[in-house]
């Protein structure tokens, strides 16, 4: 996955780990997870060009950040 996504190891193995705290992705058993799909009212959808200029020109919790002050 560390290919896939251009990043480290150690990077996707935290990013993973916390999904999995969070309970958006379940152990099925020792090399088999499912991702779990919320429902359409518990997540908020970031528009694509804000999201765009976030990713490119921000830091990684920039979305987080906006998330929360969107919902404020």
């Amino acid at each position: 996955m560390a290919k896939i996504f251009g990043l480290s190891r150690q990077t996707v193995s935290v990013k993973f780990n916390n999904l999995k705290k969070i309970g958006l992705i379940e152990e099925l058993d020792k090399n088999r997870y499912r991702i779990i799909v919320l429902e359409e009212d518990a997540a908020v959808l970031i528009p694509y060009g804000t999201l765009k200029i976030l990713t490119d020109a921000l830091s990684e919790n920039a979305i987080s950040v906006y998330a929360y002050l969107l919902n404020i």
